[in-house]
């Protein structure tokens, strides 16, 4: 598996199977993406698609703007084509990892092991079973083809410093986080020695990288980096160290299914990521100049493009290691084939297969928990919990057949003694921490989801208990999970209302409740009343 590339039909057969059998096994990982209904962001841009609206700002053009219009175009509100679609980019960016790992060691166990390592990899569950992971999908893809026509043996003619040119605009509109593209290849070039691409042929994609970081600069992104904003940033050393410790613990902690099941950054993390570190280290010892240089350049691509990510105060996220695990693969898979060299050409070549099984095993356990963990009886997933919530509560709004326009609001008045996933993520700075998090109203988002999902409704809005100016209101009694209970429209609301409280032995409450049933017969009374005798005859 390890032969020396050579460009006969034999090769060009192997190869073929190689590839073949990288991805087959990469798209049984994550195949159950397929079934994930729209959650979180989708919910946003394909309102916004769907209305034809603006972007907020020039960033993600291409991702979160033309690609997803098309696909609206395309699958209108049938979330399995967008999934599609999302498996198709990754397996074509398993194709490119395998591509650029051959390139840069000539070795097909290395490009395969590397192949399987990235395809496979739980990295990939969030975007695959999030419609707007396009986003990472769409960058790396561009950002693969860039590197595997700077990287293609031969002068670096007009055509291909064009090409290239071009495929890092493409990653640059499809996301940010591309900028250190030029960096990478420049570091990354000068680590493996490589000549067919010069550092002078760099020159267009480094004028082009600085006029998108310009007009960035001057005309923002359209993501909220105040400082209380969403996307806000932090440059204190120890905040970028711990953050960088929590990722690197995180690409290597194969026995933790889900490791941002708190999405925070981890300030012990240092525990884990120093060891692995002396590990890594005491490991490349023993291995040859080659493969070590090789290990350089993976890391080099994982490092760089992680930089962009590592200032986020409120965002660290296990899918932000997506694109710097295309190096981070390539740098596991060659000190692993180059530790299993030790044991002959073919023992080495059974050792790899082995270990590419252990940790295919890893990564099927990984994405199986991860798409069925439960805490507090929600998905502890962020993505599979949204969609779950959302698919729930269209699922009783739909039966219950209301009519076009009706306004509808969720009630709950007998609280949970935990109403969030006990998961210990705080709201973040700048949110309002006076009132508990609801896990379906976030979902729900404002009323962006009904809008997109359900538009004949009118969304008014949660309450604990039913508000006085909502007797015209339909109102449903929300459940954790998402499930709703149609309770009608003012008095009736209102008595499904009080039942429950006093069933859960809030006796004030009930009254209260009751005596707002009262006075609404008394008055329906009174105007039916009236009504009759106004009647002739």
């Amino acid at each position: 598996m390890h032969d020396e590339v050579r460009g006969t039909a034999g090769t060009r057969h192997l190869d073929a199977l190689l590839l073949l059998t990288a991805v087959a096994i990469a798209i049984a990982v994550h195949a159950r993406a397929l079934g994930t209904y729209f959650a979180r962001d989708d919910i946003t841009f394909l309102l916004r698609a769907a209305h034809h609206l603006p972007q907020p700002g020039p960033g993600r053009i291409l991702s979160t703007a033309l690609a997803i219009s098309i696909e609206h175009a395309a699958f209108g509100l049938s979330p399995v084509g967008y999934h599609v679609v999302n498996l198709a980019l990754h397996a074509f960016n398993v194709l490119g990892v395998y591509a650029l790992a051959l390139r840069l060691s000539s070795d097909r166990r290395v490009a395969w092991l590397a192949a399987v390592c990235f395809g496979t990899s739980s990295i990939a569950f969030t975007p695959l079973n999030w419609v707007t992971g396009i986003v990472e999908l769409l960058t790396a893809a561009c950002l693969l083809g860039a590197t595997l026509v700077a990287w293609k043996p031969g002068p670096p003619r007009a055509a291909r410093v064009l090409a290239a040119t071009l495929l890092l605009l493409a990653a640059l509109l499809s996301k940010e986080t591309a900028l250190p593209w030029v960096a990478v290849m420049l570091v990354a070039g000068w680590l493996s020695g490589r000549r067919a691409f010069p550092a002078r042929a760099l020159i267009p994609a480094g004028v082009l990288t600085a006029c998108v970081l310009g007009w960035f600069l001057a005309h923002g992104t359209g993501l909220d980096t105040t400082r209380d904003g969403a996307y806000a940033m932090r440059s204190a050393p120890t905040f970028l160290a711990a953050n960088l410790a929590t990722y690197f613990a995180w690409s290597v902690a194969a026995w933790n299914a889900i490791p941002d099941a708190v999405a925070a950054v981890d300030s012990d993390s240092w525990r884990l990521a120093l060891p692995e570190c002396v590990v890594l280290w005491l490991a490349l010892g023993g291995l040859p100049g080659s493969r070590r240089t090789l290990i350089r350049v993976g890391a080099t691509w994982w490092l760089g493009f992680l930089l962009p990510v590592l200032p986020l105060a409120n965002h660290t996220y296990y899918y932000y290691l997506y694109i710097p695990w295309i190096g981070g693969s390539i740098a596991l898979a060659c000190l692993l084939s180059g530790l299993a060299d030790r044991l002959g050409a073919r023992r080495a070549s059974l050792a790899c297969a082995a270990v590419a099984a252990i940790h295919v095993g890893f990564q099927w356990r990984d994405v199986s928990l991860r798409s069925s963990a439960l805490e507090d009886h929600l998905p502890i997933d962020d993505t599979i919990r949204d969609s779950q919530l959302i698919r729930h509560a269209l699922s009783c709004l739909e039966s219950a057949a209301l009519p076009a326009g009706s306004e509808v609001g969720f009630v709950n008045p007998v609280s949970r003694t935990s109403a969030a996933p006990a998961r210990g993520r705080s709201l973040g700075a700048g949110m309002d921490t006076t009132r508990s998090y609801i896990p379906l109203e976030a979902a729900l988002r404002g009323g962006e989801t009904l809008a997109l999902l359900a538009p004949e409704l009118r969304y008014r809005g949660f309450s604990s208990t039913i508000p006085p100016d909502w007797l015209d209101v339909d109102c449903f009694r929300y459940e954790q999970r998402g499930w709703l209970e149609y309770w009608g429209r003012a008095a009736a609301a209102l008595r499904k209302q009080a039942q429950l409280q006093a069933q859960a032995g809030q006796a004030t409450a009930a009254e209260s409740t009751w005596s707002r049933v009262r006075a609404l017969d008394l008055a329906a009374d009174s105007s039916a009343a009236v009504t009759s005798r106004r009647r002739p005859g």
